[in-house]
């Protein structure tokens, strides 16, 4: 299971060989990079287990995205995120945060895609969780505040 800890220390380390490395000892799969020129930001991507780090042009973390539906980059999430998982519910997610003491600062209601989300402020951290049509839990984001747009 990824523990809070890690997901910290992850945001915390800068883009290098470092974060490399820990991304192969936390997620068991070794990251590919991919650098966007359009947008000037730099991916970490670990495709196997759904997982991607995004670092902006001074090469700081600005979220780590576990993205349990899969994507054009990644396959699903199959990894256990605070004892949460692709099987997870919104009510799951609402438990889990609860328990950490995560303030709910923002509820956004499903759109024309049935997609809903909740953000959590955790600390240091705020948390974007995004849900299916079911309430399934699609994406969960980890960004530092800074990076979280007011």
């Amino acid at each position: 299971m990824i523990e809070l800890s890690s997901i910290y220390e992850l945001i915390k380390e800068p883009l290098n060989k470092k974060v490399e490395i820990l991304c192969n000892s936390t997620f068991n799969e070794l990251p590919i990079t991919y650098y966007d020129d359009d947008l000037d930001e730099t991916y970490l991507i670990c495709k196997k287990t759904g997982v991607s780090i995004l670092y902006d042009s001074s090469g700081y973390s600005e979220g780590i995205f576990f993205n349990f539906l899969g994507d054009e980059d990644t396959e699903k999430c199959t990894l256990e995120v605070l004892g949460l998982n692709i099987t997870s519910l919104k009510p799951d997610v609402v438990t889990t945060f609860s328990s950490l003491d995560a303030l709910i600062i923002k509820q956004i209601d499903s759109d024309e895609r049935g997609v809903s989300a909740l953000v959590f402020e955790l600390g240091s951290l705020v948390v974007n969780a995004e849900f299916g049509k079911e309430d399934e839990l699609a994406l969960l984001t980890f960004m530092p505040q800074s990076s979280y747009p007011c």
